[in-house]
C-alpha cells in the first residue's frame, strides 16, 4: 500500500514538473531572446530609385544562378546591394531593421525585430559572423538575445528548421551545395552547386503552403470570395461592355451583396473581406489567387472587368486602387504601400513610365478604403457606399496639381529619397487629400 501511494506520489510530482516545463520553457525563452534596446536603430540608407532597382537586379541575378543548370555557380552580392535588399525589408515589415557589413574578417549581420507588448523587452535581436570558408558555412559569435551559440550548433538548428518548413531535405542540401564563401572589396562571393530540381521542390513547398493555407482559411475563404465574384460577373455581364464605367458604379452593388448575405447573425467584417477580395480578383489581379485560394472556377474562367472600369477616367488608378484594397486586407503591416513605392521607384528607370504620386495616391486610397470599411463594417453597410449613385469624390481624392512621370534624375534632384522632408510633404499632401473625403467624416 505504502509502495503503491509513493508511485503515485511520484507520478504527479512528474507531472507537475512535466507540466510547468511546459508552461514555462516558452516564457524562459522569450525571456533569454528578449532585449530593452535594439541592436540595430536604423537602416543603413533611405529607399530612393537606386535601391529599388538594386534590390530588383539582386533578386534577379539570385534566381538565375539558384535554378542554373551548370554544375558550379557563383553569386556575388555587394555590402551596398545586401543593404539595400535589408532597407526595403525593413520598410515593408515596419518592425524589423537590418544591417550587414563586408570586411576581411567576414561578413557581419544584425537583426532587430520590435515586439510591442512584450513583459521582457521590445527587441528581439539576432547577430553572426559569417566567415571566409573554402568548406561551406562557417558561422562565429552567433548570438539570439541573451542567448549564444557554437557556429555548429547554429548551423544545425538551421538545418533542421530549413528542412521541416521546406520539405525535401531542402535544409541539408542547401547547406551540402556550398562549395566557397569569400570576401572580397566588400563584396560576398558564394561558389555553389545548384541544387538539382530544385524549381519543382519549391513547386511541391509551395503546395504545401497552399494547403495549410486551405486548412487556415488564410487571407480569407475562397468559397466566400467566390461568391462575391460571381456575383460581380453577373452583373457585369448585365451591361453594356462597350461602355466605360467608374468603378463607383460597382461598390454600391457589391455591398448591398454583403448586406443581403449578412442579416443579423454573420460576421459583417468577414463577409467585407471576401466582397473585397473579390472586387481585388475581378478588377485587378488573380494572383490573389495565390494566396485566397482557388476563386476562378471553370465556369468563371472567362468573368473579367478588361479595361474598361476607371477612377478619375484612368484605369491604371482603378488597379492601383482595387490591388491596394485587396493587399489591405490580406496584411496590416505596411507591404501593400510599399510594393507600391518600390515599383514607382523601379518606373523612374529609362524605359519606365516614371515615377508617379497620382499613382501612389489611388494606392494610399485603396488602403484607406479598405481600413474604413473593415474597421467599421456595420457602418459601411449602411453608409454612403451603398449609395445606388456613388460618387468618385466620396472616397477616391482629387489628383490635379500632383506630379507623375518624374525621372530619376529629377526624382534625386527634388525628392532624394522616401525619407526626405520633400517626399513626406507630397505624402502628407495626398494624405490631407483622402483625409477630406465624405466617406471619412
Amino acid at each position: 500500500m505504502k509502495k503503491s501511494r509513493s508511485r503515485k506520489k511520484l507520478f504527479l510530482v512528474l507531472l507537475f514538473v512535466l507540466m510547468a516545463i511546459g508552461v514555462f520553457s516558452p516564457v524562459y525563452l522569450l525571456y533569454q531572446l528578449s532585449g530593452d534596446y535594439p541592436l540595430v536603430a536604423t537602416e543603413t540608407k533611405s529607399v530612393d530609385p537606386e535601391t529599388a532597382e538594386s534590390t530588383r537586379a539582386l533578386a534577379k541575378r539570385l534566381l538565375v544562378s539558384m535554378f542554373s543548370q551548370k554544375e558550379t555557380e557563383r553569386f556575388s552580392a555587394s555590402e551596398k546591394e545586401l543593404n539595400h535588399l535589408l532597407t526595403l525589408a525593413s520598410r515593408g515589415s515596419g518592425r524589423m531593421k537590418g544591417r550587414i557589413n563586408i570586411s576581411s574578417l567576414g561578413v557581419y549581420v544584425a537583426l532587430s525585430l520590435y515586439i510591442p507588448e512584450n513583459p521582457f523587452g521590445d527587441y528581439i535581436n539576432t547577430s553572426f559572423i559569417i566567415l571566409p570558408s573554402m568548406g561551406g558555412l562557417e558561422l562565429l559569435d552567433v548570438r539570439l538575445g541573451k542567448i549564444s551559440l557554437e557556429g555548429d550548433t547554429a548551423i544545425k538548428i538551421a538545418e533542421i528548421v530549413l528542412n521541416y518548413v521546406l520539405g525535401n531535405g531542402l535544409g541539408s542540401k542547401f547547406l551540402a551545395s556550398l562549395e566557397k564563401i569569400g570576401v572580397n572589396n566588400n563584396t560576398l562571393e558564394v561558389v555553389f552547386h545548384p541544387i538539382s530540381g530544385l524549381k519543382k521542390k519549391l513547386e511541391a513547398f509551395w503546395g504545401r503552403v497552399r494547403y495549410v493555407r486551405k486548412e487556415l482559411n488564410f487571407g480569407g475563404d475562397p468559397v466566400h470570395v467566390r461568391y462575391y465574384f460571381r456575383k460581380l460577373c453577373q452583373f457585369d455581364q448585365s451591361l453594356n461592355h462597350q461602355e466605360k464605367r467608374s468603378l463607383a458604379g460597382y461598390i454600391p452593388v457589391l455591398f448591398q451583396m454583403v448586406r443581403e448575405r449578412t442579416g443579423n447573425s454573420a460576421d459583417p467584417e468577414n463577409e467585407y473581406r471576401a466582397a473585397i477580395l473579390a472586387m481585388s480578383i475581378y478588377f485587378g489581379s488573380d494572383r490573389f489567387e495565390t494566396i485566397v485560394g482557388r476563386v476562378k472556377t471553370p465556369d468563371l474562367k472567362n468573368c473579367e472587368a478588361g479595361h474598361r472600369v476607371l477612377l478619375a477616367g484612368r484605369n491604371d488608378l482603378m488597379l492601383h486602387f482595387v490591388i491596394s484594397a485587396g493587399l489591405k486586407v490580406l496584411s496590416d503591416n505596411g507591404i501593400p504601400f510599399v510594393v507600391g513605392e518600390f515599383k514607382e521607384l523601379l518606373d523612374t528607370r529609362s524605359q519606365g513610365s516614371g515615377f508617379s504620386f497620382v499613382d501612389l495616391a489611388a494606392d494610399r486610397a485603396g488602403l484607406r478604403f479598405a481600413e474604413f470599411v473593415l474597421s467599421r463594417p456595420e457602418e459601411a453597410r449602411l453608409g454612403a457606399l451603398l449609395e445606388r449613385k456613388l460618387q468618385e469624390e466620396v472616397f477616391f481624392p482629387d489628383i490635379s496639381g500632383l506630379p507623375e512621370g518624374i525621372s530619376k534624375a529629377d526624382f534625386d534632384y527634388y525628392y532624394q529619397d522616401l525619407d526626405s522632408i520633400f517626399y513626406q510633404s507630397m505624402l502628407e499632401d495626398i494624405d490631407k487629400r483622402i483625409g477630406v473625403l465624405p466617406l471619412y467624416h
